[in-house]
């Protein structure tokens, strides 16, 4: 059993590798509204014109477009460090010339290294210095600049202190924490972001639905599972097209008792095939809870499944696969459909009565699966060191 316990953890692992690629910054939506204005170093309405033409193309997505009118502006030699790095991302995006790259990011980097050091810096400065940092392979590099904006902007955690700050700035303050990967922290952060971007008129919505996304990911942290299905529901409703990592809203919406919304999001998980085993697991659990209006919330000592630690679980999920075990012999597969099975010996009344018994059985089983789940713990390996998986399957 401790050995399934621990098995349980390597999914969290593998469910964290899976993010990675998710988790990489798509740099493109903290470009555009509020950097066209007002915000150049260089000068002359004929610049900022181009500029401000190659942001709004970075954000319908055309970057070839955008990367010639930003490197005009690069061509002058009066671009700052935003545009350099803008320039340098659009080339990347479309895996321009390597050596071209490699001239961008170094002069951005320059550029921005001095941006940071200014009294009037702001955080788009620090954002985009971090991010080219770590696109350089220079993460310890990348996390003091990191560590660095936080202090400036946010004060330390807990603090109370970054009152006053816009949507765009909390926002990325959360991609700072997440090039950071201290995804835990940026949650926060994001969800202030989705509080300002709220009180907008018209908020850019790709901004606002991403902030609603990683701020249900804190909800999901503090076990506020309700909050954040509306969150991710929001999310959607703004933003159709919005990137949500399949497997934190499996979680969340397993927690809020939305059983078919979350099989429906573990079944988008395509690789790896490890992953994929486990996600039919939670996807299994998720459709045989959906047969039940209500799952038991408290374990068998009259506590909240959640007061129950690991152990606890896992003692009276196998004391259930015996009970199971025993029903199943009854009710075997298709038993419905064939009279010979040992159902149909049963008297009616009895087998009512067996069958209301499994019935209440199944109930206790999926609740204590849907709390180890909520742990983040893998149902494959525990069910499959403890010889039950097809309990859980079929």
């Amino acid at each position: 059993m401790g050995k399934g316990a621990g098995a349980g953890k390597s999914g969290s692992d593998q469910n964290r590798n899976l993010l990675q690629p998710m988790l990489k910054r798509s740099i493109l939506i903290v470009f555009v509204l509020p950097l066209v204005a007002g915000i150049l170093s260089c000068t002359g309405p004929r610049i900022q014109e181009q500029v401000a033409r190659g942001r709004e193309l970075m954000a319908e997505g055309k970057y070839s477009e955008a990367f010639s009118e930003l490197d005009g502006v690069v061509q002058t030699g009066k671009a700052d460090g935003r545009i350099l790095f803008e320039a340098y991302d659009c080339l990347r995006r479309t895996a321009g010339d390597p050596a071209r790259m490699e001239e961008l990011r170094q002069a951005g980097l320059e550029k921005l290294e001095k941006a940071v050091q200014e009294e009037d810096s702001e955080v788009t400065d620090f954002y985009y210095f971090a991010s080219l940092q770590y696109d350089a392979g220079s993460p310890v590099e990348g996390a003091k600049t990191g560590l660095d904006a936080v202090q400036r902007f946010l004060g330390p955690p807990g603090s109370g202190a970054g009152p006053g700050l816009s949507a765009l700035e909390y926002y990325q303050l959360g991609e700072i924490y997440h090039l950071m990967h201290r995804e835990d922290l940026g949650e926060e952060v994001f969800a202030k972001a989705a509080g300002a971007y709220q009180e907008m008129e018209t908020p850019p919505v790709d901004l606002f639905a991403r902030s609603l996304v990683e701020a249900a990911k804190g909800d999901l942290r503090k076990r506020e599972y309700g909050e954040a299905a509306e969150k991710i529901d929001q999310a959607r409703t703004i933003d159709s097209e919005v990137s949500i990592d399949p497997l934190a809203e499996g979680l969340i919406m397993m927690g809020a008792r939305r059983f078919e919304a979350a099989e429906a999001a573990w079944h988008r998980i395509l690789e790896p095939a490890d992953l994929i085993l486990e996600c039919q697991f939670r996807a299994a659990v998720a459709r045989k809870s959906a047969r039940y209006k209500n799952l038991p919330t408290r374990g068998p000592t009259g506590l909240d499944l959640a007061e129950y630690n690991d152990e606890q679980i896992e003692t009276n999920i196998l004391e259930l696969v015996v009970e199971l075990r025993e029903f199943k012999k009854i009710f075997i597969p298709g038993w419905k459909r064939k009279p010979s099975s040992p159902a149909f010996q049963l008297t009616e009344d009895q087998r009512k009565s067996q069958l209301a018994g499994m019935r209440k059985v199944e109930k206790k089983f999926l609740a204590l699966h849907r709390e180890y789940l909520l742990r983040d713990n893998s149902l494959q390996a525990f069910a499959s060191w403890n010889r039950y998986r097809d309990l859980l399957r079929y």
